[in-house]
C-alpha cells in the first residue's frame, strides 16, 4: 500500500485519563491522495534496551479511528533488524489482518504485538506474519527497541465515500513489553 512521509506536529500533552502523553497530531497534506496513508518515525537517541525474553512489545494508543497503525523495529543481541510491518509469504503480504496494530478505535487501547517464535520442529509459529526481518528470523536475546513508527490517514472509507477523521491527533505512552 502506499505511504508517504508525513507532516506532523508533536506535543506532550496532560490526558484527563492516562496522565502525559506524546500527541501526534497529521497536519494536513493537500498534494497526497486522501486515502493515502502518511507515516512517522520515532527514532530513540540510543535504542531501548528491552531485559529478558520479552513475548511481545506494546504501547498505549489513544485512537482517533483513522484506521492509522503502530509499528515497531527492534533489534536483537546479534544485531538482526525485525520490523512488524509484516512478511510477504510468496509473493502475498500476510499481514496484519487481525488488526492488532490498527489505530480502529476511538479512545485508549492497548496495541500489541507478538515477537517472532519457532516451534522446536523448525517452523514458525503463526506470529511469523507480524514480522519482516533481515537475517534469519530467529530473536537473539536481549533486543533493544531502534524505531517506533506512526501512520495516520486524514480521511478513511465509508462504503463509497471519504469521510474526514474528526481528531488528526492520536496519543501515545507506556511502550512495554510482555514477558507472558
Amino acid at each position: 500500500f502506499p505511504r508517504r512521509q508525513g507532516k506532523f506536529e508533536l506535543a506532550v500533552k496532560d490526558d484527563a485519563e492516562k496522565g502525559k502523553a506524546l500527541e501526534v497530531k497529521l497536519l494536513p497534506q493537500p498534494d497526497v491522495s486522501a486515502p493515502c496513508p502518511r507515516y512517522l518515525v520515532l527514532k530513540p537517541r540510543q535504542p531501548i534496551p528491552i531485559p529478558g525474553e520479552p513475548r511481545a512489545i506494546g504501547t498505549w494508543v489513544k485512537g482517533n479511528s483513522s484506521w492509522g497503525r503502530v509499528m515497531w523495529e527492534f533489534e536483537d543481541a546479534k544485531g538482526e533488524k525485525f520490523f512488524s510491518i509484516s512478511a510477504g509469504e510468496g509473493g502475498w503480504m500476510v499481514g496484519d489482518w487481525k488488526a492488532r496494530t490498527y489505530i480502529n478505535f476511538d479512545g485508549w487501547n492497548y496495541l500489541q504485538v507478538k515477537l517472532l517464535t519457532w516451534y522446536e520442529s523448525g517452523f514458525y509459529r503463526p506470529e511469523r506474519c507480524d514480522w519482516h526481518f533481515t537475517t534469519e528470523g530467529r530473536v537473539d536475546f536481549p533486543i533493544r527497541l531502534t524505531r517506533l513508527v506512526v501512520e495516520l490517514r486524514e480521511k478513511v472509507v465509508h462504503l463509497t465515500d471519504l469521510v474526514p477523521v474528526p481528531d488528526p491527533a492520536i496519543r501515545l505512552r507506556d511502550l512495554s513489553a510482555s514477558y507472558e
